[in-house]
Parts: structure tokens; sequence; C-alpha cells
């Protein structure tokens, strides 16, 4: 807003990827939540197989920091499929995130559109094969240690 002005800009937005750093799936060591978990997958049970993800704490408390205080938007993509979408919003809104929207794309794909999304200030994803897909907008993020633009 500028003397008075109501501004019409478009506030940067953050892609993160939903699962490996926001949705944390069942880690190793409880075989019980792995075995449902598979079971659940191979079944195509998609609510059974998203229930099983457990929020990582420290990204939520990231989220919440960088839109309230940078003025950050926050999207979220996924690479599980589209049948998983209904289920990942549900999900989203149970731990009640600032996430604005949910979108299935392939990490192939979402590289070739980011030159379209003059929107989009950067993209996070936990994976280190795909540090460079998304060229300069890019960012490779420790799910343990989050950090967006340096804030901790």
């Amino acid at each position: 807003m500028k003397d008075g002005d109501i501004s019409n800009a478009v506030s940067p937005r953050l892609l993160v990827v939903w699962e490996g750093l926001i949705a944390l799936p069942p880690n190793a060591a409880d075989t019980s939540r792995i075995t449902s978990w598979v079971k659940a997958r191979r079944s195509g049970k998609t609510r059974a197989t998203i229930d099983s993800f457990t929020l990582n704490d420290t990204m939520a408390k990231h989220i919440w920091d960088v839109t309230v205080r940078r003025g950050y938007s926050v999207d979220t993509v996924t690479f599980l499929g589209a049948e998983f979408l209904p289920h990942i919003e549900a999900w989203i809104d149970r731990y009640d995130l600032p996430i604005g929207h949910v979108t299935n794309e392939s990490p192939d794909n979402l590289a070739r559109r980011l030159a379209y999304m003059p929107h989009v200030a950067a993209v996070y994803d936990p994976e280190p094969s795909r540090r460079y897909t998304y060229g300069g907008k890019g960012r490779l993020m420790n799910p343990e240690s989050p950090d967006f633009f340096g804030v901790k």
C-alpha cells in the first residue's frame, strides 16, 4: 500500500514438496507402520496411505514463520499422484497449515512450467537427485533442519 492506495502486487510463492518435507513417511524403525503403509499403497487405499505420514513440526513452524513475518505464500506440490490430492488437502486442513494450493506434478513437468510461473520464488525439495531439476528456483532442503532464506 502506497499513499493510501491498495496494492495489487502478487505476493511471491514458495513451492514446498509435500512428501519428505511437510509430511514425513513412516521411518524404517517403525516396522508396523511401514508394513501398513506398503499394504495401503499396494491396495490403492489412498486415505490410509496419506494418514500414515506424520507432520514435520519443525517445517510447520517455519511455514508459519515465513508466511507471517516474511509475507510469502506457501503452496505444496506432490509427486504421489492426482488420486491423493483430496486426502492431502484434508491432511493439511487437519493440521491447520497456511498452505494455499496443493498440486500434483511430475518433477520434470513442474520444471518446464516454472518458466511461466513468475510468482514462484523458489521450489523446496528434500531429494538430492532433483537438486538441479528446477534451475535457479530449486532449493535442496533438509527435512530435519529446514531453512527458508537463512531463517532458523
